[in-house]
């Protein structure tokens, strides 16, 4: 029923959207319109407007410096495309350049894992990673023991499946422009030119990983993970070893 309702919902006329979440949840609409703000730390939407651009960061994909080069800020930090969808105008939202990158799952998963085993970056991630992860010995047991146990749908952020980030209604991406991280030099080149600003790409954020993913996984670890991320495996046209072309 939940679901059902969902779909209703993101199949109504955008201005309607936006008009029943500000109704039904004003505290968090005024929050996430006042990003269009410069706001604190450095996240806000205010240097990303200027440029009529929506970037659309997904954890664990080089977001922080993209972003950060790009704009010198923050950004909306992991906002979906819907949540952006209820803070933009419908012509707003169609006139911006909306773009984002994404990541091979076996390798984003992997980061994810070691990332929050590490303890993240702030108290929300070290809360969880104590929560869910203090008694996950090594990644062969987070895959084969944890990651078939859990709704991903509605899992943490940094393991949410990439295509949740990117849709508004159904599952297919809205977005302009999808880049890579395995191609995130010259992608990252082809924003910088198509919105006119930017530095040269920093390299923020990086990952305390002892390993390329390809050698942490045996066969049966690839396979439940090409279950548990297998829309984001065919709509980016991953495989294991990279992705196809098309």
């Amino acid at each position: 029923m939940t679901q059902l309702l969902s779909s209703a919902y993101w199949a109504l006329p955008h201005d309607l959207r936006r008009s029943l979440s500000k109704l039904s949840s004003p505290t968090q609409y005024r929050k996430r319109c006042s990003l269009r703000q410069q706001g604190q730390n450095g996240v806000g939407l205010e240097p990303l407007d200027r440029h009529h651009a929506i970037f659309v960061h997904i954890p664990k994909a080089a977001g922080t410096s993209i972003v950060k080069s790009l704009f010198g800020c923050e950004g909306g930090w992991h906002m979906t495309l819907r949540q952006y969808s209820l803070i933009y105008s419908a012509e707003e939202l169609n006139a911006a350049f909306k773009f984002t990158f994404v990541r091979n799952p076996w390798d984003r998963l992997y980061s994810a894992f070691s990332y929050l085993k590490a303890g993240g970056r702030n108290q929300a991630d070290r809360q969880w990673a104590e929560q869910h992860l203090a008694r996950v010995a090594d990644f062969p047991t987070f895959v084969h023991e944890w990651l078939p146990r859990v709704d991903l749908e509605s899992s943490y952020t940094h393991l949410i499946p990439q295509y949740r980030f990117l849709r508004i209604q159904g599952d297919t991406p809205r977005v302009d422009f999808i880049g890579r991280f395995e191609t995130i030099a010259d992608d990252y080149e082809t924003i910088r030119a198509r919105i006119g600003t930017g530095e040269p790409l920093a390299h923020l954020n990086p990952s305390s990983r002892a390993h390329d993913y390809r050698d942490v996984y045996t066969e049966d670890m690839k396979q439940i993970v090409a279950q548990a991320y297998h829309k984001d495996i065919s709509l980016f046209h991953y495989t294991f070893e990279g992705f196809t072309t098309t």
